[in-house]
């Protein structure tokens, strides 16, 4: 019996500032968060950071207000929203395991594809 050894998952630069956004706003939940803050907590640019809030806006992940009171906040609570979800909404390449993907291409399951930690987040 082969078992397969998955290799590191690689995410871009959108998906990692993505979940750090995502997460910074978990941690703040349920207040309103500046979109300054959170790029310069996290470093990343401000430009950048409006696109991607822009997507996860979209894809329902958060929230936004207008106004001097104004920023992001999670659209649910942070044990609503997985990381996977995340990184689905502003990468569109990842999809639910990529050793899952692997694994039907060769013809042969995971040894533990029901209890993978890796496939749960």
């Amino acid at each position: 019996m082969k078992v397969y050894a998955p290799e590191r998952m690689r995410v871009t630069a959108k998906a990692e500032y993505a979940t750090r956004a995502v997460l910074h706003l978990a941690m703040q939940h349920p207040a309103v968060v500046t979109i300054h803050e959170i790029a310069a907590d996290n470093r990343i640019p401000v430009k950048y950071l409006e696109q991607i809030l822009l997507e996860l806006r979209r894809g329902a992940v958060v929230t936004s207000r207008r106004g001097v009171h104004g920023g992001y906040s999670l659209a649910r609570d942070p044990s609503k929203i997985s990381v996977g979800e995340a990184l689905r909404v502003v990468d569109h390449r990842v999809m639910d395991s990529s050793c899952e993907q692997r694994n039907s291409e060769r013809g042969f399951a995971c040894a533990d594809s029901e209890g993978c930690g890796l496939r749960r987040v």
